[in-house]
């Protein structure tokens, strides 16, 4: 049985922390005023525009993000 090509970019992006990252509603808790999570919120804006999806965790030691992206547009709302 062939499977058919994925078009999907999957990612886990990983790091260690000394301090929480999430508050008690899942919400960002930023540490440094000039930097408040840019990376984190480039990668909200590009899976948003691009129906992706996106799930986010924090144990004690590390967190974990992982989204998934269509590589190929929807084209069916273009017809």
């Amino acid at each position: 049985t062939l499977f058919p090509y994925t078009t999907l970019f999957r990612s886990r992006i990983i790091n260690s922390k000394d301090r929480p990252v999430l508050d008690k509603n899942r919400n960002f808790i930023s540490y440094d005023e000039e930097h408040i999570g840019l990376g984190i919120e480039s990668i909200f804006t590009i899976l948003n525009r691009n129906d992706g999806t996106v799930y986010y965790e924090e144990d004690s030691e590390n967190f974990t993000l992982s989204f998934m992206l269509d590589t190929v547009p929807n084209n069916s709302e273009k017809e």
